[in-house]
């Protein structure tokens, strides 16, 4: 089944995580780190970003993002898609931060607490009444400007239809047979333009996905059952590719992690 589709598009999720720890990832929406004790250090792109308490930073859709595990500490992970924050999606457009970390105001920063000292969920209006002052500071503070580099076209229609299709894609000739173009060429596209293989990049969607299963969106599915669910063909297999991206086994994320999804 197309879980982003299952999602909507005006999907968005929370996470409350501490002493994070990801190798590099990617997929095809925008995230917001906002650090609320000790320091994230994040790579984004191949670039260092520590991110001290306090402080926030965005990663736009398609930049590959990984997690270090930082002593003690602690932050809020926000993902969401381009209409849940459509004005600020439509300003951001092709552009890139100059500043990629920005301090945050006192009141928003105080409000990210306040919400997430909280156990329960919370729902869709409070997320965007969180959401919207964190699109703000960031655009003002963060200094977008319009980036020279475009991503190849035949990479861009080969991601969306990734993201829209990946439960049932088992490697990168089924998508090249989708859209009707050569396989090895499109694999060199996806590496020139992602910095990736196109294997990565998928394993990384299927695990990203089930992360968010896992933990709330579908409580009465096991875990092989959601292996199955992103696509992959045993849950061994789940295991072992779960446990490269999260440094961590299915089980364990489940125990560890507190998210909040709508």
């Amino acid at each position: 089944m197309p879980i982003l589709k299952e999602y909507g598009a005006n999907y968005v999720s929370f996470a409350r995580h501490k002493n994070v720890r990801c190798i590099s990832h990617l997929h095809p929406m925008f995230e917001i780190v906002c650090v609320t004790k000790g320091c994230v250090k994040m790579t984004v792109d191949g670039k260092e970003r520590n991110i001290q308490e306090g402080q926030a930073t965005i990663i736009l859709p398609l930049q590959a993002h990984s997690f270090e595990e930082g002593a003690d500490s602690e932050c809020m992970v926000c993902v969401f898609t381009e209409n849940f924050a459509e004005s600020f999606c439509d300003k951001v457009g092709d552009s890139v931060p100059e500043k990629p970390v920005c301090e945050l105001g006192q009141n928003t920063l105080c409000y990210v607490n306040e919400i997430f000292s909280e156990d329960e969920n919370i729902d869709r209006l409070v997320a965007q009444s969180i959401l919207i002052p964190l699109c703000k500071e960031i655009y003002e503070k963060c200094s977008f400007f319009a980036t020279v580099h475009h991503r190849d076209n035949a990479f861009l229609k080969a991601a969306d239809y990734t993201a829209e299709h990946f439960s049932e894609i088992s490697g990168i000739s089924d998508v090249a047979r989708a859209l009707c173009v050569n396989s090895a060429y499109l694999s060199r596209v996806f590496k020139q333009n992602s910095g990736h293989d196109y294997t990565y990049w998928l394993n990384s969607l299927k695990c990203s996905y089930a992360a968010q299963m896992l933990v709330h969106r579908y409580p009465e599915l096991n875990i092989s059952e959601i292996a199955l669910a992103v696509g992959f063909g045993s849950i061994r297999s789940f295991n072992r590719v779960f446990r490269e991206i999260f440094k961590m086994t299915p089980k364990e994320y489940i125990k560890q992690k507190k998210l909040f999804s709508l």
